[in-house]
């Protein structure tokens, strides 16, 4: 019970580091892995707790992320680097909260 109130208090650029730190990198795409968690760091989503991200919060995220024009090529971002895509997600157990209650 500890650990989960402790979780569910720590932000989402904390969590991120820590993922960096102790799982992703042992893993061959690290590097891939380091860049995406960097995008998600720069957005004011990042700094919000784990236990207070929504859906919808994802999807603003998602949505300002794809507007977003490429700086190197001038285009249009077409992919997204996903808070919910991240292992690190799924390693701490983020689950989105939708209506005030945890997403089954």
């Amino acid at each position: 019970m500890f650990q989960k109130i402790k979780i569910r208090k720590m932000t989402i650029s904390r969590a991120l580091d820590k993922y960096l730190k102790t799982v992703s990198i042992h893993k061959k795409g690290h590097l891939q892995e380091f860049y995406r968690v960097n995008v998600i760091k720069r957005h004011p989503i990042a700094e919000r707790y784990m236990d207070d991200i929504t859906t919808v919060d994802i999807a603003n995220y998602r949505d300002q992320r794809l507007a977003q024009i490429n700086p190197r090529t001038g285009r249009q971002i077409t992919e997204t680097p996903s808070v919910l895509n991240l292992p690190c997600c799924h390693h701490y157990s983020i689950s989105p909260v939708w209506n005030g209650e945890h997403a089954a």
